[in-house]
């Protein structure tokens, strides 16, 4: 009880400002994988819109969606991690080419992915192709110890 009455008169202290209020649009749902757990935002596609990348960890996977601008996005590329749950992105330029990429973090078990950007997208995959042939050139996966 101790711990509501502090939180109280600390918000009755900062009330100037707090005292905002914030309206938002009705939201548009998204179809995502199964389980998803984590978002990251980036501009995948290099067209000047934010895209959003989401864990899904029950389906071992991450998806993308890209920005259409007012809030929109396009149905998701989704890419399969093979023995990753998936609990954690981000995006960022991991390999320092200036565009970015996605991290993601396997949950229980001591592995990292970077998905590599390409830059572009739109109507294709704004990473390297992921395939059994291409795993150990085109996406780094890295065991942690």
């Amino acid at each position: 009880m101790r711990s509501v009455r502090v939180l109280g008169l600390l918000l009755a202290a900062s009330a100037p400002v707090l005292a905002q209020s914030f309206n938002f649009l009705p939201g548009t749902p998204y179809p995502a994988g199964n389980g998803p757990s984590a978002v990251a935002s980036s501009d995948f596609n290099g067209d000047g819109i934010p895209d959003l990348v989401v864990a899904n960890t029950a389906a071992g996977s991450v998806s993308v969606y890209f920005g259409k601008g007012g809030g929109n996005f396009t149905g998701a590329f989704t890419y399969s991690l093979p023995g990753c749950l998936v609990e954690f992105v981000a995006a960022g330029d991991f390999n320092r080419d200036g565009i970015p990429d996605v991290l993601a973090v396997c949950a229980l078990q001591n592995t990292i992915w970077v998905l590599p950007g390409l830059g572009f997208g739109g109507s294709e995959s704004p990473f390297r192709p992921l395939s059994q042939t291409s795993l150990s050139r085109e996406i780094w996966m890295w065991r942690v110890s």
